[in-house]
């Protein structure tokens, strides 16, 4: 902890400009915050979301979690209400134009989903990181689906990057079912994005 402070008092002795402008705008000003993308990104310590995009304070609201799972709506309103309440803040209180979900590869929340029912082989989830990554189980099962119909095989790495690809569509899929969201979207006001990022380069692809 007190290397974490040492960290932040030499980040406040030296704020960049762009930052210290955004902190002026917001408190002298009283603008609040105004970003126009908001952000559902994995939790993954690597992924540095601002930076990865080089963008100062008021640009990005970020969300992260595991594997940027988006549950279905119905999950979202009866048992995920934080993530909820996080889209219909975004889109009905801070007018975003775009919704973003970013995945990675060399995720581990998606080699997690991979895993799920494979215990007798050695495999071990806990539960509650097993229900989690479950709800992007549909995911899985479409690509899953794909490669059987089109009679194809993949090796480890490709079936980890197509399915980090298909979990991030998945995602916007049930962003899109939100209620706030499929409202906007219809109206004209919204965009929803899909992001791939690859740690070794972080370049990012959509």
């Amino acid at each position: 902890m007190q290397e974490l402070l040492r960290r932040n008092q030499e980040f406040a002795n030296a704020l960049p400009a762009r930052v210290a402008d955004a902190v002026r705008s917001r408190f002298a000003e009283k603008k609040g915050q105004s970003p126009r993308i908001a952000f559902i990104d994995c939790s993954d310590s690597f992924s540095i979301t601002e930076g990865k995009f080089n963008a100062g304070p008021n640009t990005l609201f970020v969300t992260r979690n595991i594997a940027n799972i988006v549950p279905k709506a119905s999950v979202l309103k009866a048992r995920e209400k934080g993530l909820s309440a996080y889209l219909t803040y975004a889109v009905n209180h801070l007018k975003v134009g775009t919704i973003v979900v970013g995945g990675h590869y060399d995720c581990g929340g998606i080699k997690a989903l991979t895993a799920l029912g494979l215990e007798s082989r050695g495999h071990h989830l806990e539960e509650d990181i097993a229900a989690w990554v479950s709800y992007a189980a549909k995911a899985k099962q479409a690509l899953d689906t794909a490669i059987s119909k089109k009679g194809l095989t993949a090796s480890p790495e490709d079936y980890h990057k197509a399915l980090v690809e298909t979990n991030v569509l998945h995602s916007l899929s049930n962003v899109f079912k939100h209620p706030a969201v499929e409202k906007a979207v219809a109206a004209g006001t919204l965009k929803l994005m899909g992001v791939v990022t690859d740690f070794e380069s972080y370049k990012v692809s959509s």
